[in-house]
């Protein structure tokens, strides 16, 4: 029997731009728009990269709010029977493409996808691409002198839940701390640091944050 396609290929979910909610979601695509144009992408992959996962978040964002139910916050534990059915399912060869456990895991890929490009866009930022076992905290003493007033306050939530679910036993099973409007905020933060870092670079006529590097980086 011939392979058949699961999805048809071009099938577009649909944005209503009457929405507050989504009008802000096409706004962030089209600020990723204008920095993968941007002179700093043009000169460096490590950039294009990390913009190329933070708008995987943003589409997984549009996922969850356009899921049917839409996403909604958790307050209470993880429904089992719930996490039951959806791997019966799997065993018996079908995936459900709608329903709230499926909101769930587009908002959590989004978590995953936010706190990873805000490590390594700090890294961007800070001209530390090529560091390992550098950390957010670290990071952060280079560039916050850079932007002293640049908020991040949603972004170390989430980075902080999405290291309780890679290393704590229980995850989020009892609760899930991060809510719709501060994934959403801190898209906003992210982008925010990314502009004012391109219109500082271009001031200074280079890509970097202009602060004297410590000794021994790179």
């Amino acid at each position: 029997m011939a392979d058949q396609p699961v999805l048809v290929d071009d099938a577009y979910l649909t944005l209503d731009l009457a929405d507050a909610g989504d009008r802000t979601l096409a706004a962030y695509g089209d600020r990723v728009v204008r920095l993968l144009k941007s002179l700093a992408a043009e000169r460096s992959h490590f950039f294009v990269a990390t913009l190329d996962d933070f708008l995987g978040a943003v589409y997984a964002l549009c996922f969850a709010k356009r899921n049917k139910p839409p996403f909604g916050d958790r307050t209470g534990p993880l429904e089992v029977p719930v996490i039951v059915k959806r791997a019966e399912h799997i065993a018996a060869g079908t995936t459900r493409l709608a329903g709230s456990w499926l909101a769930g895991f587009h908002f959590n890929s989004a978590l995953f996808r936010i706190a990873a490009t805000y490590h390594r866009g700090l890294k961007v930022v800070a001209g530390k691409e090529k560091v390992r076992g550098i950390w957010v905290a670290d990071l952060l003493e280079i560039v916050e002198p850079c932007f002293q007033d640049w908020p991040h306050k949603q972004l170390d939530h989430i980075y902080n839940e999405v290291n309780q679910l890679k290393h704590d036993g229980g995850g989020i099973y009892f609760t899930r701390k991060v809510t719709w409007s501060q994934a959403i905020a801190s898209l906003g933060e992210l982008i925010e640091l990314f502009e004012r870092w391109i219109s500082k670079s271009q001031l200074r006529g280079r890509i970097g944050c202009g602060i004297a590097r410590p000794k021994g980086g790179d």
